[in-house]
Order: C-alpha cells, then sequence, then structure tokens
C-alpha cells in the first residue's frame, strides 16, 4: 500500500510570487517610489517592514500565510529605471526582482514583481495551493 507524502514533499522548496501593475506616471518617478524601501509596506501588504543596514543591504520582515517571516537582503543589480534585483543573505530565503518597463508612449509604468520566498515551516499543504 502507498504511503501518503510526507509535508516536506508536498510543499514546494520555494513559493514564487508574481504581479504586474500599471501605474500612470512615467517610468522616473515610478522607479524612484519603487527604490525607496521605506514604502514597500505601503505599496505591498505582506511586507510589514524593510529596513535600509547599510552598503545596499536591507532587513525585511513579511507575513505571508499568517506567519512572520525575516531576512536580511542584499541588492545585487540596480539599473536605474529598468530594474531592481535582490537576495537573501542571512534568515530566510528570498530573492526577486522589480522591473519597470514604459507602456503608452511614456505616459504609464508598467511594474513586475517577481520574488521567490522559503514557505513558513509547518504550513499545511492545502495553504500553499491557495
Amino acid at each position: 500500500m502507498a504511503q501518503p507524502p510526507t509535508l516536506e514533499q508536498t510543499i514546494p522548496q520555494r513559493l514564487a510570487i508574481e504581479d504586474i501593475v500599471l501605474v500612470a506616471a512615467p517610468v522616473e518617478e515610478v522607479y524612484q517610489q519603487w527604490s525607496d524601501v521605506s514604502h514597500f509596506s505601503d505599496l505591498m501588504r505582506n511586507v510589514k517592514s524593510v529596513t535600509p543596514l547599510g552598503d545596499h543591504r536591507y532587513h525585511w520582515i513579511t507575513s505571508f500565510f499568517g506567519q512572520r517571516q525575516e531576512w536580511d537582503a542584499t541588492v545585487t543589480t540596480d539599473a536605474e529605471r529598468r530594474i531592481i534585483t535582490w537576495r537573501s543573505v542571512a534568515g530566510d530565503e528570498s530573492n526577486g526582482d522589480l522591473s519597470f518597463t514604459p507602456q503608452n508612449d511614456g505616459a504609464i509604468t508598467e511594474v513586475r514583481l517577481r520574488m521567490e520566498v522559503a514557505p513558513p515551516q509547518g504550513l499545511a499543504p492545502q495553504r500553499v495551493d491557495r
């Protein structure tokens, strides 16, 4: 008789998050707003705070599935008005990027967020599926 998969086998190693939003502003303004990480908690509901640590490093506190996660991340790419990438260097695993693409002759900016995080410990597989 086959055994049901264990929790470790059914929970993905990383959760992938992707979102796209169109902002009615030129890419310069949008990039400036998003490059100020102190506002991330205003822009993303799962982000509780992002604290600058110096030397392109930041301490993140988030809440995924009602569970608090923390990590330190470093910005690995900052190509002004185009893309910002980061990866974790301590704490829970995370990496991601924000890209900025002008649309409609520059009057609108497409902002694309791609992020991967380690799922919180003890997370039920059904919650990950949702």
